[in-house]
């Protein structure tokens, strides 16, 4: 049941919304304050906001909710009694995605409500589409990226560690030209799903490219970070990979760095390049390892 949040001091409107709108799970703000407490317990799939509140104007609280990065992308429906051009015009440059006059039509209200739900639903798969990669339905190079940078700012910042590792996977090539293509891409979705079942749930998992995967390991030391990798070495290794009844063994070699151990790094490219050499440094010794030095 999709929440919608209410932000309204009139209980008689409060009442009649209530009657209008059964089906969706509401919660009530009588005000601006108890509007950012009620965001505080949880994100509601869409705000209908009354335009005049007793301590500040709704125009001001979408300002306001557009930019907090938490909140900015709640579609929110306005409800004014007021009608002029000019008051609509500064409802949509505030941020309101819709609006309704009072007094509201039960009809319009249900009618614009889906259809607001339906554009948000819309534009989330489309987000999600842009930065999932679309054979390992995990993220993509291009938003590892965009995230990975903000955490690595933000560790410089308050002087905190993070970890980057390198994953990929041994002889893959040979793979594709035993097996087929077919089998590739199911090796390379197997080992996606064993690492997103074996990370922990606030490490961010990417495909880097082809048969290469990285790994964010957020606030955490190098030596934390390497038992996570053995313990993804060790699944990959006990998974039985069948593709046409017949069975693919698979390793992989990988690089870990972390940020405090090498001074002088500013950047995430830089960070990845050390991880990308300690990559590189495992296959040539053998491969099937981690290397977390030199």
């Amino acid at each position: 049941m999709k929440k919608i949040l209410i932000v309204d001091d009139s209980e008689t409107s409060i009442l009649y919304l209530k009657m209008m709108l059964p089906d969706y799970n509401l919660s009530i703000a009588l005000n601006g304050k108890e509007m950012w407490e009620q965001l505080n317990e949880s994100n509601p799939s869409l705000i209908l906001m009354d335009v005049m509140l007793p301590d500040v104007n709704g125009y001001e609280l979408v300002k306001q909710l557009s930019k907090t990065e938490k909140y900015k992308d709640i579609p929110i429906i306005f409800q004014t009694a007021k009608s002029s051009s000019d008051d609509l015009e500064k409802g949509f440059e505030s941020g309101a995605i819709d609006y309704i006059r009072k007094p509201v039509d039960k009809k319009e209200l249900r009618a614009r409500i889906k259809s607001v739900l339906k554009i948000k639903e819309l534009e989330n798969q489309l987000y999600l589409k842009s930065i999932t990669d679309y054979l390992t339905e995990i993220y993509n190079r291009r938003y590892f990226f965009e995230i990975a940078i903000k955490h690595l700012q933000f560790c410089q910042r308050l002087q905190k560690n993070l970890c980057i590792a390198l994953l990929d996977i041994d002889y893959f090539k040979k793979i594709n030209d035993t097996h087929g293509h077919d089998a590739g891409d199911f090796v390379l979705k197997k080992f996606a799903d064993i690492l997103g079942k074996t990370k922990r749930q606030n490490d961010i998992l990417a495909r880097y490219g082809g048969e290469e995967f990285i790994l964010l390991f957020f606030e955490t030391d190098k030596s934390i970070a390497l038992e996570i990798l053995q313990s993804i070495q060790k699944a990959i290794g006990d998974e039985q990979m069948l593709f046409n009844q017949q069975q693919i063994k698979c390793t992989f070699s990988c690089g870990l760095v972390d940020l405090q151990e090498v001074p002088g790094i500013s950047t995430m490219d830089d960070l990845i390049k050390v991880a990308d050499n300690r990559m590189y440094s495992a296959k040539e010794s053998g491969r099937n390892r981690i290397v977390d030095v030199g």
